[in-house]
């Protein structure tokens, strides 16, 4: 921290340039604060302004490290989602939507799929951010899947599509895996539901 004296060295109107550690002078004077104050009174003020910038920088990492909860991707993208599957990648053609495959998430977190097996609801779901993904295990099927409002992925779509959406991946037992994508027509159908077939 520096002090300098103006050329006009009058006692109640000297300048002090004080160098706060942020890279600019600030000019304060005598007869702008309540009292003369010691360099002790400086030093805590910049203390002060160090301790804010570590608030703050700590606020700003926090808010970045805020990721999509679990709950939040059933609750935003809560509905009934017609689908639709191709093979063969790039050459492939998208089957006819809701033949067979159909998917209904609720806001409290349960998945049910109608795949080429009926209905089922889905067991040990993964959630990573907006990325929803369940293994064989206990399903008949595996597949991980991206939701997203609006999409210009051209593998996927062709064009650019609007609206609530998902884009990824389905595989049957002893097939390799198919694309797969979904568009929202109903939001949140918890009490439409279908019922389970035993």
């Amino acid at each position: 921290m520096t002090k300098n004296q103006s050329e006009n060295d009058s006692e109640n109107y000297k300048d002090w340039y004080c160098f706060y550690g942020d890279g600019e002078t600030h000019d304060k004077k005598i007869d702008e604060l309540p009292a003369s104050p010691p360099w002790q009174k400086f030093l805590d003020i910049e203390k002060d302004s160090e301790l804010d910038k570590e608030i703050e920088q700590s606020q700003e990492i926090q808010q970045t490290d805020i990721k999509p909860t679990e709950s939040s991707i059933f609750q935003v993208f809560a509905g009934e989602y017609t689908c639709s599957v191709k093979w063969g990648g790039e050459t492939g053609i998208w089957r006819k939507e809701s033949q067979p495959e159909h998917l209904w998430i609720s806001s409290q977190g349960e998945v049910q799929f109608r795949s080429r097996f009926g209905l089922a609801v889905i067991q040990d779901l993964t959630v990573n951010e907006q990325r929803l993904s369940w293994d064989f295990g206990d399903n008949q099927t595996a597949a991980s899947i991206t939701f997203k409002v609006n999409s210009k992925d051209s593998y996927f779509w062709g064009d650019n599509q609007t609206g609530k959406l998902f884009q990824g991946w389905l595989n049957y037992p002893k097939e390799g895996k198919i694309d797969f994508r979904g568009r929202l027509v109903i939001s949140d159908p918890l009490q439409s539901f279908p019922p389970i077939q035993g």
